[in-house]
């Protein structure tokens, strides 16, 4: 989907990188199986694991930014039922990330143990399917209403924000 503004576009251009890494993981995930624990970690998982261990759950900048800014914005114009189910979910993907971020982190020094792998794919997988399907909520329900919603100076001024919270 094309957007028009810039804190759409920038939103929008997370989500797609957020989605590539999440399918990435999915993807190890699925390659590997939940029964056993990788030996010693191939290069791509082992790539993953470091990124998993520094980022953990999506952007928390990226969460803050919208319950913050975005989400109020939002309910002044009578939309609050999408903030506050968002919100819900970032919460848990938030919970899950952390975890998952301590198990990546532990795994890179320590290697994984069958149980620790287990718990790892199970909490990987839930990651992967929550974050995919709260992108999508994202780009379909809740970008196309930021559109409608801003004029172009608070626009500018919400793009300006956000890049400078990096």
């Amino acid at each position: 989907m094309e957007f028009s503004s810039q804190i759409a576009r920038m939103l929008h251009d997370e989500h797609m990188t957020e989605l590539a890494r999440f399918e990435r993981l999915q993807s190890e995930l699925l390659r590997q199986g939940p029964g056993s624990p990788p030996s010693e970690p191939d290069g791509s998982l082992t790539a993953l694991l470091i990124n998993l261990a520094a980022e953990g759950a999506p952007s928390a900048r990226h969460f803050d930014f919208e319950e913050a800014e975005v989400f109020p914005r939002l309910a002044t114009q009578g939309e609050t039922a999408i903030g506050s189910l968002l919100s819900d979910e970032h919460v848990t993907i938030r919970e899950i990330g952390d975890t998952i971020a301590t198990l990546a982190g532990t795994a890179r020094r320590d290697g994984f143990t069958a149980d620790s792998w287990r718990e790892f794919h199970r909490l990987g997988m839930e990651l992967t399917e929550r974050t995919i399907s709260h992108i999508q909520k994202e780009e379909m329900g809740l970008l196309p209403m930021v559109e409608e919603m801003l004029e172009e100076d608070e626009d500018s001024q919400l793009a300006l924000a956000y890049m400078a919270s990096r």
